[in-house]
C-alpha cells in the first residue's frame, strides 16, 4: 500500500508556508484520477461541514500542466512522471499557489474564503483502486505583507 508519511508544515515567512512529506510508492502508478472534494465548515468540528464541490484531474496530464500543484509537484525528488515508479519521493519545501485556489471565481468570490474552515480531500485511483488519500483541514488569514 501506498503511504504518505513525515508530514511537516513550516512557516517560512509572513503568509509563506511549505509542506514536507515522504511518498512511498510500493507499485507502478500508470495513470489514474486525483479525486479533491472540499467541503466548507464553520468551526474545525468535522460535522459542521457543507459540501461545496468535486474536482478530478487526470494524473499524468496534471504533471504537465500548470495550476496551484505546479510548486508542490517541482519539490519533489525524484519528479512525479508517468508512470510513476515504486520508491521513496521526497517532497521538501512544497507550497500551493494559494492565490490561483482562491481565485476559482465560479466557486465563491474571494473573501468568502476568510469566512470559513476547508477540510479538502483528496484520492489517487487508478483502476478503481485507491493508490493514497489523506485530509487536510485549513483556514485562510488575511494579513498585510508591506
Amino acid at each position: 500500500m501506498n503511504t504518505i508519511e513525515n508530514v511537516t508544515l513550516a512557516m517560512l515567512g509572513r503568509g509563506k508556508y511549505v509542506m514536507n512529506l515522504v511518498f512511498k510508492v510500493t507499485k507502478t502508478i500508470t495513470g489514474g484520477k486525483l479525486w479533491v472534494t472540499l467541503n466548507k465548515c464553520k468551526t474545525t468540528s468535522v460535522g459542521d461541514c457543507e459540501y461545496v464541490l468535486t474536482y478530478h484531474l487526470e494524473y499524468c496530464s496534471m504533471l504537465s500542466a500548470k495550476g496551484p500543484w505546479s510548486g508542490f509537484l517541482e519539490a519533489s525528488r525524484p519528479r512525479f512522471k508517468c508512470p510513476m515508479k515504486p520508491g521513496n519521493y521526497m517532497i521538501r519545501n512544497a507550497s500551493l499557489d494559494a492565490s490561483q485556489i482562491m481565485n476559482i471565481g465560479s466557486v465563491a468570490p474571494a473573501r468568502w474564503w476568510d469566512d470559513y474552515h476547508w477540510r479538502v480531500k483528496f484520492e489517487l485511483i487508478d483502476k478503481k483502486q485507491s493508490l493514497g488519500c489523506g485530509i487536510i483541514t485549513m483556514s485562510y488569514q488575511r494579513i498585510r505583507l508591506n
